[in-house]
């Protein structure tokens, strides 16, 4: 048996092509700002082109370390940690962000019927614990922790920004939503119009001046105004059995690819992989399918509709993007390594 961790690859890689000589913006030579800090469990890069794009940087960096701070549900001080440990007790009262996420994930869970659902909380906790000690879960310890993932029994308040589990034990994982949240306000940040008193900046009205933007957070790819070589972001989706391949590039000027994995983080029993991407009906990791990607033009969304088709499989999935969210692309490769894409994602998609 033997543990494999692999969260810095979160199942895309973005193609960056190397630059012969800096790139011309507003008739200045202007090379990226870039910045990595490692938050919410992954490495983060930030790459932004403008006049004003350092303090831009700073201050997109600091929505992530704001949602770590808010969302890690293994910190005993955050938000999330602390309505976990009121469940069955009390409401509490939660940020702007936290209540934002907390309530997409909950109706994403509802238009799902559960195949997402961010009360796996004490089942990801169990599931951690087996990492660590390469060890499967006990099944009795499974059943009993299915028992508090009922995501009905969640109050909300918009009112008061007060967050209620009504029954003792219940307990939140936003890892499916947190991040895609956080990356998304990022590039909102990043580029947020500017100010009524500062409009005369020389930037062209872009704010900070951000002209061009990529966030890579593990995987969760957000991008803003085309590549500065006036064309397409081109955006790499890695093998899920092939690390050092790719499947192929998706090219888009604006918007969000967010991939889930079994092979992001994962170990192997009795020459069975189990990963950590839930099916929260049985407690165990979801079965048939290595990977799936989806380009969206919400981050938040991308990244819960990637879990949620992850649990489903293809048939489910690819009828369910159909039904409710026909304009999201998404590529699908199943158990046996077969490939599936929409018309939206098969449209922007080389093959490599």
């Amino acid at each position: 048996m033997y543990l494999i961790l692999r969260s810095w690859r979160a199942g895309i890689a973005l193609l960056l092509l190397l630059f012969a000589c800096c790139v011309t913006l507003s008739g200045c030579a202007t090379l990226p700002t870039e910045q990595t800090i490692y938050a919410m469990d992954t490495f983060i890069t930030i790459k932004a082109y403008g006049p004003d794009a350092s303090a831009a940087v700073n201050k997109a960096m600091a929505v992530f370390t704001t949602s770590d701070q808010h969302m890690n549900v293994f910190d005993s001080s955050s938000e999330l940690a602390m309505v976990n440990a009121a469940s069955g007790q009390k409401a509490v009262q939660v940020s702007a962000d936290t209540f934002k996420v907390i309530e997409a994930a909950l109706a994403m869970a509802r238009l799902t019927d559960g195949a997402f659902n961010p009360l796996i909380g004490r089942i990801s906790g169990l599931w951690k614990q087996a990492e660590a000690q390469n060890q499967v879960p006990d099944r009795e310890q499974i059943r009993r922790a299915l028992r508090f993932t009922d995501y009905r029994k969640v109050i909300l308040d918009p009112s008061t920004s007060t967050v209620e589990l009504t029954e003792a034990g219940m307990a939140f994982d936003l890892g499916g939503a947190a991040k895609g949240y956080a990356t998304g306000a990022a590039m909102e940040r990043l580029v947020e119009p500017p100010a009524a008193g500062d409009r005369d900046r020389g930037n062209g009205g872009k704010g900070n001046g951000v002209r061009h933007a990529l966030i890579n957070a593990g995987g969760n790819i957000v991008v803003f105004g085309g590549h500065p070589e006036k064309r397409p972001w081109n955006i790499s989706i890695t093998h899920p059995r092939n690390s050092e391949r790719f499947l192929g590039t998706l090219s888009i000027n604006e918007g969000a690819v967010v991939t889930s994995g079994d092979y992001e983080r994962f170990f192997i029993q009795n020459g069975e992989r189990y990963h950590h991407i839930i099916d929260p009906a049985t407690g165990f990791p979801a079965t048939g399918m290595q990977s799936v990607s989806i380009v969206s033009s919400d981050s938040l969304q991308a990244d819960l509709l990637s879990t949620a088709v992850f649990v489903m499989g293809v048939s489910k999935g690819l009828a369910f993007l159909e039904s409710h969210f026909p304009e999201v692309g998404a590529i699908l490769v199943d158990s046996d390594g077969e490939i599936h894409m929409t018309p939206g994602f098969r449209e922007r998609f080389s093959w490599r």
